[in-house]
């Protein structure tokens, strides 16, 4: 007796066979394959800043309203006396400001660690403070501009400059060759007064200001402070050269314009370099570097006292934007 099934019902037990394989494949196969990993982040702060506070509160908003990448944030202020790092190892660490960048520094040692809305000269001297970390696996976005982004802005508003005054504290004299160059390739030339800690700073701007068509201020606390602030203004204000200053507040004092970064600026070039470095398996860290996104602050008050005529400020913006876009 032939007990062979019928061709069609062979067929049909072949395709169930088939599927129940595909189905125990599916079911037994590793989630982790399906679906990507929650990535941990640590932000440190220092919660007596409301300004650091609100900080990291845009980051924190900016990174889980991107839906690409499943995240946890933990915050940790270094204001609290139990303050320390999550029990969970972080996969990056984020420090706002110069106090949370130390204690993240001291307390993280070689965790892949990102510093943001520090100063650059700050952020320097705790690396050398710490010379046995590996450099790899720290990194900073500054709250300063760069200098070409200054240079140029001055060049934008005052084309017709020769030359430039400044002066240059002990943080902002290793930078006299590299602005000396870069006015250089504006046909313009550098007046700079270099300065120590303990130095009046308004003493040496008459005969700095007596050749001056533009005053040019650099970001260097030993120079421009709450201390010296009203004395240079005022002094520039009677030898009535204006003043590219290097933020915002500078400007409400009684600069002329400058180009500044904001907090939710910096917070949201911050935010992308995050998920940028989470979704690798390792974090690799790129270089320190300066904020990417910008505004232009004017005051035109100062401006009609002087009798100038300045460019709009979203105007110079553009173009700023584009000069570094053409950049090699």
């Amino acid at each position: 007796m032939d007990r062979r099934l019928p061709c069609n019902k062979q067929h049909a037990l072949v395709a169930l066979g088939q599927w129940l394989c595909l189905l125990l494949c599916l079911l037994f196969s590793p989630v982790s394959n399906a679906t990507e990993p929650v990535r941990h982040l640590a932000i440190i702060i220092n919660g007596n800043s409301p300004i650091h506070t609100d900080f990291s509160s845009t980051l924190s908003r900016n990174i889980q309203n991107s839906a690409s990448l499943p995240s946890k944030i933990s915050i940790v202020d270094i204001a609290q006396p139990s303050s320390r790092l999550p029990d969970q190892a972080a996969d990056l660490i984020v420090s706002v400001g110069t106090e949370a960048t130390s204690w993240s520094l001291e307390q993280a040692g070689n965790k892949p660690q990102l510093a943001t809305l520090i100063p650059q000269q700050s952020y320097q001297a705790l690396i050398q403070q710490h010379p046995n970390h590996d450099a790899s696996h720290h990194s900073a976005i500054f709250i300063d501009q760069p200098l070409r982004r200054q240079a140029e802005l001055l060049r934008l508003i005052f084309p017709k400059a020769k030359k430039i005054g400044t002066l240059l504290g002990p943080g902002s004299q290793s930078q006299a060759a590299r602005l000396e160059q870069l006015l250089g390739t504006f046909s313009m030339t550098l007046a700079a007064a270099q300065l120590g800690s303990q130095d009046n700073p308004v003493a040496p701007l008459d005969s700095i200001l007596n050749s001056s068509d533009v005053f040019l201020a650099l970001p260097d606390p030993a120079v421009f402070n709450r201390h010296s602030l009203a004395g240079i203004l005022l002094t520039t204000y009677r030898h009535r050269v204006p003043v590219i200053g290097f933020s915002q507040a500078y400007v409400q004092a009684g600069a002329l314009a400058a180009v500044y970064s904001s907090a939710d600026q910096i917070a949201e070039h911050t935010a992308q370099q995050v998920l940028a470095l989470l979704r690798q398996p390792v974090p690799r860290l790129p270089s320190p570097t300066h904020p990417a996104y910008f505004s232009i602050a004017i005051n035109h008050q100062v401006a009609r006292s002087l009798s100038l005529e300045l460019p709009d400020a979203k105007w110079l913006e553009q173009r700023l934007i584009q000069l570094e876009q053409d950049q090699p």
